[in-house]
């Protein structure tokens, strides 16, 4: 799996394929968007989630909950 060379609030490193709880909310699959060169935007750390469709500023108040490897259904809607 590829680093994003982010930790999360347990200073866990935060890899493409964990499943994050963010301060959205909700269970989100982190995952790099070629298009706009990685995961910063703007000069600021940021993170490319799927279903927000766009940028997310991280904050380190993010937890990684799982992976789509072993807990794919962390991301089923309930």
């Amino acid at each position: 799996m590829q680093s994003t060379g982010l930790k999360d609030k347990n200073e866990k490193e935060v890899f493409v394929g964990d499943i994050i709880k963010c301060t959205k909310g909700c269970p989100h699959e982190v995952y790099l968007e070629k298009e706009y060169g990685g995961i910063f935007k703007g000069g600021m750390p940021a993170i490319y989630l799927k279903r927000l469709g766009e940028g997310y500023a991280w904050t380190e108040d993010e937890e990684i909950i799982g992976n789509i490897y072993e807990t794919p259904e962390l991301l089923e809607d309930k």
